[in-house]
């Protein structure tokens, strides 16, 4: 039996080595990139796995323009798949929401039909899986109850906003198993007890989200009163009618969202 030495990293020079029984001869190569969905530009230190048909996996990351490669001879297998995924590296170039999803993508291919492969990939971000700008959760006036005056139903889902936002950063946070979320309620200068009531409102974001099945560890509540206001009094107060002036105060009264960390572990239970 011959010792197979696979995969040499093209384009960086970087050289991995693997070694694993062979029986046959066969050369594959495999090289794509990976890139940002909605503006093409590389992504830097994503990890790339490729995974036999017989349970071997081999990795490597993305370079500075986002490239990947992995070059094997004598191969045995036949079928493999290619799948990536995102390290503290990669989420660490970009800020708060603009961080990257993993991506559930899995690309599929048999050797005997090429030798080869190209398989690109296209990642997403927080802000482009959610409504853009990043979701608000409105609330009425005085109030920790969210406003759905200040949405638009969507034509294909049965949830409508407020619903609809908290089901997909739910979501998300599922995908995500280890993002750490700080809620941040606001209020409006028209409003009273502004402290306590912004404090309010992103602690009942927050219940939302334990109530669909996000631990509340991930999850950090904090009320910033009226001193980060959306829209300012000087703007309100250009407004010439009164209802011009309401719909400008409503948009302060929100909650938004950042991400604090990619790192949360879950706690390990102790047995008894």
């Amino acid at each position: 039996m011959k010792r197979l030495y696979v995969f040499f990293l093209l384009y960086t020079g970087f050289i991995h080595v693997l070694s694993a029984q062979v029986s046959s001869t066969k050369t594959l190569f495999v090289e794509g990139s990976i890139k940002d969905q909605s503006n093409q530009k590389p992504i830097v230190n994503a990890i790339v796995h490729l995974k036999t048909e017989h349970g071997d996996i081999l990795d490597t990351e993305s370079d500075t323009a986002g490239y990947y490669a992995f070059l094997l001879s004598a191969c045995t297998f036949d079928n493999a798949q290619i799948y990536i995924s995102l390290s503290k590296k990669t989420h660490g170039l970009h800020q708060a929401c603009n961080c990257y999803l993993n991506s559930s993508e899995v690309k599929s291919f048999k050797i005997d039909s090429s030798e080869h492969i190209i398989a690109d990939f296209f990642l997403s971000t927080f802000s482009d899986c959610l409504c853009n700008p990043i979701p608000k959760f409105a609330f009425k006036k005085n109030s920790s109850e969210m406003d759905r005056l200040n949405y638009t139903q969507r034509e294909d889902s049965v949830y409508s906003f407020p619903e609809w936002n908290l089901f997909q950063l739910a979501q998300i946070m599922k995908n995500e198993p280890n993002v750490v979320i700080e809620i941040d309620g606001h209020a409006g200068m028209d409003e009273c007890m502004a402290e306590e009531l912004s404090q309010l409102r992103a602690e009942r974001v927050k219940s939302e989200l334990i109530r669909l099945g996000i631990n509340a560890s991930r999850i950090v509540a904090k009320g910033w009163g009226n001193s980060k206001l959306l829209v300012k009094p000087d703007t309100i107060k250009k407004a010439k009618l009164r209802v011009e002036k309401k719909a400008l105060h409503a948009k302060n009264r929100r909650c938004v969202f950042k991400v604090l960390s990619w790192d949360y572990e879950p706690a390990k239970r102790t047995e008894h």
